[in-house]
């Protein structure tokens, strides 16, 4: 783990995503940060996964939203089907 940078957060991520754009080269944009090329590797790692968790964790928050939907459905038409019949 790379040693504690006095770079704020917000400071760090406009800098991950400059990397990611590929605005500059790893070494100018670590040079804009006042840092070596290794936290801003580490920085840009931490973002990524970071945003594959977040992506993850909401894939997921939806899947069940859809198994919660598909059971209330199938409740629904059940109960329709009974009341059809006794209407008849």
């Amino acid at each position: 783990m790379p040693a504690i940078s006095p770079v704020l957060p917000d400071q760090r991520v406009q800098f991950v995503l400059a990397l990611l754009h590929k605005e500059d080269s790893l070494e100018g944009i670590a040079r804009k940060a006042g840092v070596s090329g290794s936290p801003l590797i580490w920085w840009r790692e931490e973002f990524i996964e970071a945003g594959k968790a977040a992506l993850g964790c909401r894939v997921e928050e939806l899947m069940n939203e859809l198994a919660d939907r598909d059971q209330v459905i199938g409740e629904l038409t059940v109960t329709n089907r009974i009341l059809k019949k006794r209407a008849s």
